[in-house]
């Protein structure tokens, strides 16, 4: 178990550390990846292995932890993302005997995995909803009734697809107002802490993040 966290650690350090700088700056959709030029700038895996509206490519690993990102480094569901994001989470299952913040912690067996209230949202599908946003605005004469109009279809749509059970939703709009997507998470709940380092490294140099 210790190997398998070491390597995980390593290569997002060395991914880190190695990509290019790009002139590209910004946030992108995982749709707008061909737009990147990211053969031209030495990616040595063909683009459709990173994003796939079928079954998400190489990106579904990356999830969601409480806000955080976070990427899965096995097949066993092992996770990892950065230390100040289980901060509270070691603290919570700290005792005066054991300063799991101050002094890291690993765990040696499953049993002994710390349980934190946490959960993950694994992205699995993306669905275009402009149309359907857009249609909601138009109906309207004021820009008040125009705002409504879409708060209510947003709830509406979320709520649609989150009565599908351990799910959660939400809709983004982009380009102001112009695109809007929804996107459809796997609500995963029983999350647990295998290995945390000590403070004195997760901190190293005054840099948390």
């Amino acid at each position: 178990m210790t190997s398998r966290i070491t390597r995980g650690v390593l290569v997002a350090m060395s991914v880190a550390l190695t990509t290019p700088a790009s002139a590209d700056e910004g946030q992108w959709t995982p749709d707008q990846i061909p737009e990147l030029g990211l053969p031209q700038k030495g990616l040595a895996v063909p683009l459709e292995s990173l994003y796939r509206p079928d079954d998400q490519g190489l990106l579904a690993a990356i999830v969601n932890y409480d806000g955080c990102s976070a990427s899965f480094v096995s097949p066993d569901g092992l996770v990892i993302t950065n230390h100040h994001c289980a901060y509270d989470d070691l603290h919570d299952n700290a005792t005066p005997e054991h300063d799991y913040v101050k002094d890291g912690f690993l765990a040696r067996r499953r049993d002994e995995e710390l349980r934190t209230p946490g959960r993950l949202l694994v992205l699995e599908e993306v669905r275009d909803v402009s149309g359907e946003m857009r249609a909601v605005v138009e109906a309207e004469a004021d820009d008040r009734a125009r705002h409504r109009a879409l708060e209510q279809k947003d709830k509406a749509l979320v709520a649609a697809c989150e009565a599908e059970p351990g799910h959660r939703c939400q809709v983004a709009s982009f380009y102001a107002g112009s695109v809007y997507r929804l996107f459809r998470y796997l609500e995963l709940r029983d999350v647990r802490i295998v290995y945390a380092p000590p403070a004195a490294i997760g901190e190293y140099g005054g840099e948390i993040d």
